[in-house]
């Protein structure tokens, strides 16, 4: 609970000064602070002073102006105004599409976010919660308050961020509010609405008061986003050199991994209210209900077209063309050490798009009793339920390729005067994916149908998004999801007054808490029927499918896509075709080479009983001018969870080494036509295969058909020879059952001492805990080979036994109220904090594991007994290391790939993301705040008025070594910027008013561990603007414009470990290159007009 923060009787009359234009009406609540029913912008800040001086912590507060009337009309928007505070919105790697926020380097996961004192639940897989679920008309005031006390709810490291709705009782008189509003994107083109009405009654002598306000919003959204998926290292003899147009030389760099174009389009459609009731049962007692409801379908469309690359070597006859100065292949920037462009001939692209809708419900319901036994004890009883339902309403993913009908084989025949190159080229500034135009010649009288050849295919360019024929299906996934979090709480706590010496209170409670995490994530997966060994499936299951088939027409916004990112239009940025997915799905039904293959491993469960219990002394020295509590919190947890792990191979499609070896070793005999085919005379009815199982079912070469065969490399056909026979089918999904309990003291201390009638200082010392994200205790294991070009495979680890968070915290703050509306407030803070979780990105080889079973699988120690250390960070030799009694997994090549030997010389890479704890960090500041009424000045001038507040913030986790001798570097903490600051100037008069909005943040980490390296957010700020006109006493006209500078993000990749290219350091201290864009997007200007009527 909070406490009163007594003040002496001069700074008392003077905050009743301050608000002597105001309507007070006083209360006597659980604190001290005056419950004021004003209206206008600048009374709200004067709340907001008004909140800050009388509370005891280091705390910000936003007020609304009136009932249903912020200044933001976004939740975000008026948060990132605090200092301190952060704003994340989804549109980078990692993040949810919803709003999320960061307290002085805790992230969403680690802040506390209630509503009328209950803990918010989350339609994210973690505990973020995602605060564009509900709107800023339902609340009264935010208060962030950023120092711990033993009566706060544990479980932030940041702060705890308190919504309140309004209590109808505390309102001067009784209100009728609507308001109608319209809005436009000018990216989306859309015109949307909101409407809202609030009503507060009281009843009965003013002893039953309700409140209620409903609203119904929509909005659209549109996003333009280059993107890569990441950097691979690429080796060249010689390049061209972007700044001298010489050779280079031999060159090692990074080139762009899967690149291209992304058009997100959403649209939301939000409905809600919340209602109160308050009830003064007599003068002793009083009872509050509230019941708030948010409703929101979120329908997203994201469309995506990319080069997906190539790491072949050039080919030797494309040198002229690679080197050619007037329009080369290869260029190399040496300054970021990147080939900025690259075109070859065998880099092919896609298309993909992701429809969904999400239906999320939030309920939160409250139930507050206050009884004062005597004038000096009270108690408070509060029980809460919340729950967030996110139910998929539909969901589907395809993406297409042409393999089927353009091989590397027949690429790779092309004439070097007539191949058309693909790829990138980013020279001009702005990254470009390079495309062709020539169409595929399918042959005489070949329309490139399902089960044709494509032996006789004629082709010139490895990719042209405009070959509606040749394009077809590669991937098709449908889901079916509900996510449920559900919890339930009681408090209970006592507040005893006393005149015990310097004791002035005492204050002891407990809470009870119980939390479900249900997620049921069934994803279904289109794959071919499995085929016999050496029988080539391609081009009649899903691939079978062709653009032609299931497009839905081109993307719009053609005519200004990226323009703002300064992209010129060319035959991508224009449009391209999409992929329909109800005309595919159709289709894949009816083919009866396809089935849907179940994925298990996104389910999980988990279960969450917390305990704590507090006790708390307020004191008072020097004739109340220094006061302060003392308390302690004991926490206990207690987690239980279910998950679920899988292993995915590549089964057949690729091919064996062993056997290899034996088709390339020249002393065996060659192969003759017996051997070789079906037929015993040539391949019109396929391959015999090499190997095939013994009589007890194990898989090796077939010792009449060891002999030495020149083609075994030629192309798919002789690759499928040599199949890998030796895992049909992926082990069964499994599930697995983990528990864990902790248990700690929370010590925690503020002192407040009065310099003058003016002035405060503020101290505060305390321990704070925050639990891991929830999702991360799962007991769950996802393994995925990867066997195409240098791609890697990949493991995701999930932790069950995580230990929560800890910081250990020191605030120390000084505030000077100097004159009417007038503050300037400076606050020190260091945390140190432990236990830090992260997500660990560890680059290693792993156990063969073929022919393990589920049961055996479930038993094995996924980091001690599957995983296996690169010695000195360099992979191992596949002979090297069977020879050492190492048992690792193959690299294996696919079949349509490549059969050579060299390509699958090396142990298999895989990297683990890996969730651990990490060793800890600190963060450290600064944050300094300026607000000014002029209403000192003459005429007009007199409306003016300013908030300014800037915070700095020095950030760093601590270096270690972690898995498998993985280094992790000493970074800032994410999503921390080293410099914050807002800046909001307006004038406001007679109910009018404009104000104008900055909000800035300097570059911050977005991901510690990303690839090799790290990914960071680049800088930048946005400017904001309302205005309010007030027609007569009833209807006030308003519009606002938000991001009126049409900002642009960006996020870029530095390297930290990779040894062939310069190593770097903290991007925020200059010591790397901030040119590598993983990431760049923008978005428009949404403007809201509306007519508020009061009555």
């Amino acid at each position: 609970m909070s406490v009163k923060f007594k003040i002496s009787s001069v700074a008392a009359a003077i905050s009743f000064a301050l608000l002597n234009t105001t309507s007070i009406q006083a209360q006597e609540k659980d604190n001290d602070t005056e419950v004021i029913e004003v209206t206008g912008f600048k009374a709200s800040l004067l709340k907001s002073l008004n909140n800050k001086r009388n509370t005891d912590t280091v705390s910000d507060s936003i007020f609304a102006e009136d009932i249903g009337k912020s200044a933001d009309q976004d939740i975000g928007e008026a948060l990132q105004r605090v200092t301190g505070v952060s704003i994340q919105r989804g549109q980078g790697a990692g993040e949810t599409e919803g709003t999320t926020v960061t307290v002085r380097g805790a992230g969403p996961n680690l802040n506390n976010i209630s509503l009328n004192g209950i803990v918010l639940t989350s339609n994210t897989e973690n505990q973020a919660v995602d605060l564009s679920a509900y709107s800023a008309d339902i609340l009264n005031s935010i208060e962030v308050i950023k120092t711990a006390s033993a009566d706060q709810d544990e479980g932030s490291l940041g702060a705890n961020i308190e919504l309140k709705t309004f209590r109808p009782l505390d309102a001067s008189k009784n209100r009728r509010v609507v308001e109608l509003q319209g809005r436009y994107d000018d990216y989306a083109e859309e015109n949307d609405y909101k409407i809202s009405g609030s009503f507060s009654e009281k009843f009965l002598d003013e002893t039953l008061g309700v409140y209620v306000t409903a609203f119904k919003e929509t909005q659209s959204s549109r996003r333009d986003m280059f993107y890569t998926d990441q950097l691979k290292l690429f080796s060249a003899d010689n390049a061209i050199d972007q700044h001298t147009g010489q050779l280079t030389g031999p060159v090692t760099g990074y080139i762009n991994g899967q690149n291209g174009f992304k058009l997100f389009q959403n649209n939301m459609d939000r409905q809600g209210f919340t209602t109160s009731l308050q009830w003064a049962i007599s003068d002793n007692s009083e009872l509050v209900l509230g019941v708030t409801q948010a409703d929101q379908l979120m329908e997203t469309d994201d469309n995506t077209i990319g080069s997906l690359g190539s790491l072949e070597p050039y080919q030797d006859e494309d040198l002229a063309r690679i080197l050619d100065p007037q329009d080369p292949w290869l260029v190399y920037n040496s300054e970021n050490q990147m080939f900025t462009k690259k075109l070859d001939r065998q880099a092919r692209g896609r298309t993909a798009r992701l429809q969904s809708g999400v239906e999320t419900e939030n309920s939160v319901y409250s139930l507050e009793f206050s009884h004062y036994f005597t004038d000096t004890l009270r108690m408070d009883i509060r029980g809460g339920y919340s729950k967030t339902k996110a139910d998929d309403d539909y969901y589907s993913y395809l993406n297409s390729n042409n393999y089927a009908h353009v091989s590397d084989d027949a690429l790779r025949a092309v004439d070097a005067s007539v191949i058309e190159p693909t790829g990138y080229d980013c020279t001009s500034g702005q990254c470009y994916i390079v495309t062709g135009t020539g169409l595929v010649d399918f042959g005489p009288g070949q329309t490139g149908a399902a089960g044709e050849s494509n032996k006789d295919n004629v082709i010139t360019t490895a990719y042209n998004p405009d070959d509606l024929n040749a394009i077809h299906l590669q991937q098709a996934v449908s889901r079916d999801r509900i996510m449920t979090d559900k919890q339930k709480s009681l408090y209970v706590d006592f507040d005893w007054d006393l005149d015990l010496g310097p004791i002035r209170k005492i204050e002891f409670g407990t809470k009870f808490q119980k939390r479900e995490k249900d997620v049921f994530n069934q994803q279904y997966w289109f794959e071919g029927v499995p085929q016999p060994l050496g029988q080539d499936a391609l081009g009649i299951g899903i691939d079978s499918i062709r653009l032609s088939q299931v497009t839905d027409g081109q993307t719009p916004f053609g005519d200004n896509f990226l323009a703002d990112l300064g992209y010129a239009r060319t035959n991508n940025t224009d449009g391209w075709w999409t992929l329909n997915a109800r005309k595919a799905f159709a289709l894949l039904f009816e083919n009866d080479n396809v089935r849907t293959k179940p994925k298990l491993s996104n389910d999980r469960q988990i279960e969450l009983d917390n305990f704590a219990a507090y006790a708390k002394a307020s004191f008072a020295f020097l004739d109340d001018t220094l006061t302060g509590n003392i308390g302690l919190r004991y926490v206990e947890s207690e987690v239980a969870s279910l998950g679920y792990s899988s292993l995915d191979w590549q089964n057949n499609a690729v091919s064996d080494r062993n056997l290899i070896k034996i088709a390339t070793d020249t002393s065996l005999a060659a192969c003759t036509p017996t051997q070789l085919y079906n037929n015993g005379v040539d391949d019109e009815d396929g391959y015999k295969l090499a190997g095939g199982f013994d009589a007890n079912g194990n898989w090796g070469p077939i010792a009449e058909q060891s002999c030495y065969d020149v083609d075994y490399d030629l192309g798919p056909a002789q690759r499928s020879r040599y199949a890998d026979g030796s895992v049909p089918e992926d082990p069964e999904e499994f599930s697995s059952t983990a528990s864990n309990d902790v248990d700690m003291w929370l010590p925690s201390m503020t002192l407040n001492y009065n310099l003058s009638d003016d002035m405060i200082v503020r101290f505060a010392a305390s321990k704070t805990m925050a639990r891991p994200r929830i999702d991360s205790l799962k007991p769950s294991m996802e393994m995925r080979e990867f066997v195409w070009g240098a791609g890697n495979s990949t493991m995701k680890l999930s932790n069950p036994y995580l230990e929560p968070l800890e910081s250990e915290n020191l605030d120390l703050s000084y505030e000077w109220y100097f004159n009417e509306g007038g503050a300037l407030t400076v606050a020190l803070f260091h945390k140190d904090m432990s236990n830090f979780e992260e997500d660990a990105s560890i680059n290693g080889h792993w156990q063969d594991l073929r022919g393990v079973t589920s049961e055996e699988l479930k038993q094995l120690d996924p980091t001690s007994e599957i995983l296996i250390e690169k010695p000195g960070g360099k992979a191992l030799k596949y002979d090297d290391a069977q020879a050492q009694g190492i048992n690792c997994m193959i690299d294996r090549r696919h079949k349509w790939q490549t059969n050579a030997l060299s390509s699958s010389e090396e142990c298999d890479t895989i990297i683990a993301e890996v969730i651990r704890n990490g060793a800890g960090g600190t963060n450290k500041g600064i944050e300094i705040g300026y607000n000014q009424n002029y209403d000192f000045l003459n005429g007009w001038m007199a409306g003016l008025g300013t908030a300014i507040n800037y915070t700095y913030s020095d950030s760093k986790t601590d270096a270690e070594t972690g898995l498998l001798n993985t280094e992790l570097a000493a970074l800032p903490m994410e999503n921390i910027s080293k410099h914050t600051y807002n800046v909001s100037t307006f004038w406001e008069q007679d109910g009018n008013l404009v104000r104008l909005a900055y909000n800035y943040r300097s570059d911050s980490l977005a991901r510690r561990s990303f690839e090799s390296g790290a990914l960071w957010n680049e800088g930048g700020g946005q400017l904001d603007l309302s205005a309010n006109y007030q027609i007569n006493d009833h209807f006030t006209l308003t519009f606002n414009a938000v991001n009126l500078n049409n900002r642009k993000s960006r996020q870029y990749y530095t390297n930290l470990t990779e040894e062939k290219v310069n190593i770097e350091g903290n991007a925020m201290e200059g010591e790397a290159n901030k040119s590598r864009t993983i990431r760049e997007w923008t978005s428009g200007t949404v403007y809201r007009l509306g007519l508020r009527a009061t009555f």
